[in-house]
């Protein structure tokens, strides 16, 4: 989890002030004892849900 204050513009949003928490990943592949690809992944809908920018999702009626 990665945890900070929204304290400087970020795609485009002024700062807000607000505490973010958010989920990531790193994947690496090694081949031969070296890193040969690194991946990032994080979720970007439930950070900018954090700053305002995106609804929460609906439920849906099964």
């Amino acid at each position: 989890t990665m945890t900070g204050t929204h304290r400087g513009p970020f795609q485009g949003l002024p700062p807000t002030g607000k505490s973010i928490s958010v989920a990531h990943m790193h994947f690496v592949r090694v081949v031969e004892g070296k890193t040969s690809d690194l991946w990032h992944v994080w979720d970007t809908a439930g950070l900018m849900r954090q700053l305002g920018t995106a609804a929460a999702p609906q439920p849906q009626a099964v």
